[in-house]
C-alpha cells in the first residue's frame, strides 16, 4: 500500500513539474525517469510482499512445529500413565490431560493430511473411551473399579487400554518426526517424562 502511494505521488509530481530542457549533448528524459521510478517501485512492492509472505509462512511453520512438540510431550505423559495402568490394573480418574491437544491441536492439524490427523488424534479418542468406561464403573458403584468389574468383561477394558497404549506409541512416532525432535532430544524427553 505504501509503495502504491509512493508511485502515485511520484507520477503526480512529475506531471505537475515543468519538463527540464535537455542539456547540450544529451540529458535526462522525464518519461524515462518516471518509468525507471515506477519499475523500481513495483519491484520494491513485489519484494516487500514476498518477504512478508515468507515471514508469515515461517512463523506459521514455527507455531505448528512448536505445537507438535507440546502434543508429543503430552502423549508421552499419557502413554506413561497408561502403561502404569497396564502394569497395576488400576485406573485413577483425571490423570490424563488433553490440554495441549485442545489448545494446540488446530495448529498441528492444519499441517497434517487427514490420515495423519487420524494417527495423532486416535490416542485422545481412546483416552476419552477409557474415561467413559471408568465413569460407568463409578456409576455402578463398583468398589473394585475398572478392570475388575463383575458387571462387565474386564478383558474388554484391558484390550481398550492396550489399544490406547499402541495408539499413543504410533502417534508419538509419527509426530516426533514432524515436531523435529532429534534422536538425542527425544531420548532425553522420554527419560525426563518417565521420572
Amino acid at each position: 500500500m505504501t509503495a502504491v502511494l509512493s508511485v502515485t505521488f511520484l507520477v503526480l509530481q512529475a506531471a505537475s513539474s515543468p519538463s527540464p530542457q535537455p542539456a547540450q549533448g544529451g540529458g535526462t528524459d522525464v518519461a524515462s525517469n518516471l518509468a525507471s521510478g515506477l519499475i523500481g517501485a513495483v519491484i520494491g512492492a513485489v519484494l516487500a510482499s514476498a518477504t512478508s509472505l515468507l515471514l508469515q509462512r515461517n512463523d506459521r511453520l514455527h507455531e505448528q512445529h512448536s505445537a507438535a512438540r507440546l502434543i508429543v510431550i503430552e502423549l508421552i505423559h499419557s502413554q506413561n500413565i497408561l502403561v502404569a495402568c497396564q502394569r497395576t490394573k488400576l485406573w485413577i480418574q483425571n490423570q490424563l490431560s488433553r490440554s495441549f491437544w485442545e489448545s494446540e491441536g488446530a495448529k498441528v492439524s492444519a499441517a497434517l493430511k487427514p490420515e495423519e490427523l487420524v494417527i495423532v488424534g486416535k490416542p485422545y479418542l481412546y483416552v476419552q473411551s477409557l474415561e467413559s468406561v471408568a465413569a460407568t464403573y463409578v456409576l455402578m458403584r463398583n468398589p473394585r473399579g475398572m478392570f475388575h468389574g463383575p458387571q462387565t468383561n474386564p478383558q474388554d477394558d484391558i484390550a481398550l487400554l492396550d489399544d490406547a497404549v499402541i495408539a499413543c506409541s504410533e502417534a508419538i512416532d509419527f509426530l516426533r518426526k514432524y515436531a523435529g525432535f532429534s534422536d538425542e532430544e527425544f531420548e532425553r524427553l522420554q527419560k525426563a517424562a518417565s521420572k
